[in-house]
């Protein structure tokens, strides 16, 4: 009898679909460490990285990189979305801006410099391969979430502290809208990016399957030293609920299409969809 039951226990345990807590179930956020925090910024169920490709910024869109307008509209690029995954980078808490729920950190990536150089086909040779400007790693973090709140006033203490009442009052502020944020761009797009936010509101929505698209009502760009930060602010009159599965934010920002897909059910903190 005792051979059979370790085996069976172990199928039992394996079919469970048991697994181990994330931080933010097992400890209060004042415990959180700075991996924790920066997990939480930049690559959690409510902050996800993107990949864009810099030489987009070459081929045009509705600005260029030093903000002024494209001069050929038809020579635009029919290049698919960028909206596949990317790396992560650092982030930090940072003061929330002025009139909004705050924002998250990080630091913007290196600026693209010209491709490489390849020599002339010399004897038979192949030319060395070029090497163009790294990626653009930004992230999409939904800063109306109350466990990202949390971890931006984290950031701002070395171990053991008290809130302070500015503190609470962004914890407890009554958000009647949804936030979401776009982080990580490159500073010298800010000029471009602020004479446009019109536009890319227009060209901004939460998607759901089934329902109508949720428009953003409006979008604010916050430059910080090395990149630029972008808030798109949702109406919250039609509620996302977990019902819907998952949420989509579709964007245009510049020449990048940014797609970024979320799914509700990991997004349940304390017992509520925190978003």
């Amino acid at each position: 009898m005792k051979k059979y039951f370790l085996p069976a226990l172990l199928l039992l345990l394996g079919s469970s679909g048991l697994r181990a807590a994330d931080f933010w179930e097992k400890k209060e956020y004042k415990q959180w460490k700075p991996k924790d925090v920066n997990k939480m910024l930049t690559k959690s169920p409510w902050a996800q990285n993107v990949s864009l490709d810099p030489m987009r910024m070459r081929r045009g869109g509705f600005e260029n990189i030093e903000g002024g307008p494209t001069q050929d509209p038809s020579s635009r690029s029919g290049d698919p979305d960028q909206s596949q995954g990317g790396g992560g980078f650092g982030g930090s808490g940072a003061n929330p801006p002025s009139g909004s729920v705050g924002s998250g950190g990080g630091f913007g990536p290196p600026s693209g410099g010209p491709s490489g150089g390849g020599g002339p086909n010399l004897g038979g040779r192949r030319p060395a391969a070029r090497r163009g400007p790294p990626p653009i790693n930004v992230t999409v973090r939904w800063a109306s979430a109350l466990p990202v709140k949390q971890a931006i006033i984290r950031a701002r203490y070395r171990g053991d502290f008290e809130e302070s009442e500015k503190d609470k009052q962004f914890l407890n502020m009554k958000d009647e809208q949804y936030v979401v944020l776009l982080s990580g761009l490159p500073s010298r797009m800010a000029r471009g990016l602020r004479g446009n936010t019109d536009r890319i509101r227009q060209m901004t929505v939460l998607h759901r399957k089934k329902k109508d698209p949720i428009a953003a009502a409006s979008v604010e760009v916050l430059p910080r030293d090395q990149f630029v930060e972008i808030f798109m602010f949702f109406p919250r009159e039609e509620a996302i609920a977990l019902e819907d599965k998952d949420v989509e934010l579709r964007t245009q920002v510049g020449p990048f299409k940014i797609k970024r897909k979320f799914k509700l059910k990991k997004m349940v903190f304390n017992d509520k969809l925190e978003l």
